[in-house]
């Protein structure tokens, strides 16, 4: 077990690629965050392939800048050949993955503008654009009083 904070998910990358420390190695080349090896504790593979989608990969990284902006660079995967599908997210507590998508669920309703997740802190942008830190689902429900999650 390692502490999440110094810790990111990868996810979507292909299963064929079994040196998980190359992985993040290359992402962080390609976003041209400043990674060393010696900055790489340890990543592998968790959990177990569901409907064919890759395993997870999980980074323990200790240079807490260079954690901070892969994360925050990542969006540029988007706009790299064979790096559309691959996304680096913050590790956190089920309960507050869970939280997160159901914060998202809430942009895709068009109930809130935008959705983030900051050093574990879910950030709603409500259609206003006030921001609102939600800690847990009675705050959101609070927040969003007649949310109806049935779609």
């Amino acid at each position: 077990m390692y502490s999440r904070r110094n810790c990111v998910r990868i996810f979507g990358v292909d299963e064929g690629r079994s040196d998980t420390d190359a992985v993040v190695m290359d992402i962080a080349s390609k976003l041209d965050v400043n990674l060393e090896r010696k900055d790489l504790v340890v990543s592998h593979r968790v959990g177990r392939s569901v409907n064919g989608k890759p395993r997870a990969i999980i980074a323990r990284i200790t240079n807490y800048q260079a954690r901070h902006k892969l994360i925050r660079e990542s969006r540029k995967l988007r706009h790299v050949d064979g790096m559309k599908s691959v996304s680096v997210n913050q590790e956190l507590t089920k309960v507050r993955a869970k939280l997160a998508y159901q914060c998202r669920a809430l942009v895709r309703k068009k109930k809130a503008k935008s959705t983030f997740v900051w050093d574990g802190k879910i950030i709603v942008i409500d259609n206003t654009d006030n921001k609102h830190v939600v800690t847990h689902l009675d705050h959101l429900l609070k927040v969003y009083k007649a949310l109806d999650y049935s779609d």
